[in-house]
Order: structure tokens, then sequence, then C-alpha cells
């Protein structure tokens, strides 16, 4: 399932606790990979909620995007904002009781 979200949508998931970033017109929930990340949380922090595309292709070859590991942390692509607010519900759902089953 591809999801679309809207840069407004991405830019309000600027938090530690709620972290998305965009790479390529991809966007990336990196909440719980911040703590793992080789380059630190705060770079990721810094850029929560933008376009981290620029700074992304600076210190990363692309080829890492096809890994399972960031296959896994792409949640959707950004789009207009026609139609984003059903499908954005749809997502918060999904990404809820996800978090809840992996807290239990």
């Amino acid at each position: 399932m591809s999801l679309a979200f809207s840069l407004a949508e991405v830019s309000s998931h600027n938090t530690t606790a709620d972290l998305w970033i965009i790479i390529n017109d991809e966007v990336y929930d990196v909440t719980d990979f911040q703590k793992t990340h080789p380059g630190g949380y705060k770079i990721l922090n810094k850029l929560a909620g933008k376009d981290a595309t620029k700074p992304f292709k600076k210190t990363h070859n692309e080829k890492i995007l096809k890994t399972d590991m960031y296959r896994k942390l792409c949640i959707g692509r950004v789009e207009d904002d026609q139609g984003g607010e059903e499908k954005v519900s749809a997502w918060r759902k999904i990404l809820s009781s996800v978090r809840l089953r992996d807290q239990t």
C-alpha cells in the first residue's frame, strides 16, 4: 500500500516522539530509527518534518534506500493536498495500531 501525504501533513511530524522526513518525494517515519542512526539523532531531529533529500545525498549512497531497512521506514509519498486528509486519517489508524502492538 502506497499512501500519499501532503507537505503540511509531513511537516506536522516534527518531534522526537513522531519524526518523519522526506527523501526523493518519499516519506520516511524515522521515529524509532533515530535511536540507532549511525550519524546520531540530532541530524534527524534537525530535519524533522522537512525534505531531507539534499543532506541525505551529501552523506549517503542512494542505493541504501533500496535496502530492507529503508523500505520498512518508507510509509508513502508526498503528493498534492487533494484527497490527502482521508488517506492520512487511514494511515494514522494503521500507525497507531502498529505502535500499540509493538509496545506490548
